[in-house]
Parts: structure tokens; sequence; C-alpha cells
């Protein structure tokens, strides 16, 4: 049997059953000079992740993303130009500004055994690195 703070799914192979939290939290960072890239993995939850939230930001400065997705459904909410907040309810799941014009975008995300993986488009020419924090949820 499983800990008290753990409960029973089934395989991500669907092949038989496990005991398991449910969710993990890892840390990631894209840096933003790096060209438009496909398939870049985001792995380490031990599990085929059901849903994701994310939260980012650009280091000392006051753009913010927030994302969420069951990987049909993507949702963004993300600050960018002094302050404004744009909300997104299509592709994106995570918006990295340095302003209007220039930034990357997280899209395109499948969900695999151990995380997900998505597509980093770069627009014009942001620079930092965008730190974020994933909540994988079983």
């Amino acid at each position: 049997f499983g800990s008290a703070d753990q409960k029973l799914f089934v395989q991500a192979d669907g092949k038989g059953t496990e005991f398991s939290k449910g969710f993990c939290v890892k840390a990631f960072s894209r840096d933003l000079t790096v060209a438009t890239a496909t398939g870049v993995a985001h792995n380490g939850a031990g599990f085929k992740p059901g849903a994701i939230v994310i939260v980012g930001t650009i280091q000392n400065s006051v753009h913010c993303s927030i994302g969420f997705s069951d990987f049909t459904t993507h949702i963004s909410l993300s600050s960018y130009d002094t302050g404004l907040w744009s909300f997104n309810g299509s592709a994106e799941v995570l918006v990295a500004y340095n302003d209007a014009t220039n930034l990357q975008t997280l899209t395109t995300l499948v969900a695999t055994a151990d995380g997900f993986t998505g597509v980093w488009t770069k627009t014009n020419s942001p620079t930092g690195t965008f730190s974020y924090a994933v909540f994988f949820l079983r």
C-alpha cells in the first residue's frame, strides 16, 4: 500500500497501477536569445501529466506570465510594457515578454510519460533568461 499522502493511479502505459502524490513541481529556464525550438522537453514529473500550471518571470523585471494547460485547452496571462497585462485563451501557454514586440512563446504542448514537450517560438530579439516553475498534475 501507499502512504497517507498518496493516491492510487493508473500507470501512463495503462498496464498497471501505482501509488503517487499526483503532483510534482520542477524549475526550468529559457535563454530568450536562442532560436525557435520544437520538442523542448520539460521532464522530471515521474508520470504523464493530465494538466500543468506554469508561473515564470524575467529576473529583475516587471514581466510575468502564468499559464494553464490540460494539453487540449491552453490559457495564459502575461505582463508586458510597464505592467500592462494580456490574456490569451488560445495556443499560448507562456509568453516571455521583453516588450510588446520582443518575446518568446511556449505552445504546442504534448504530454509525455515524464512531463511534456513544447515549442518555444522567438519573435524579434528578446533578451534575458525566463525562469519558470511547472506544477505537474496527474
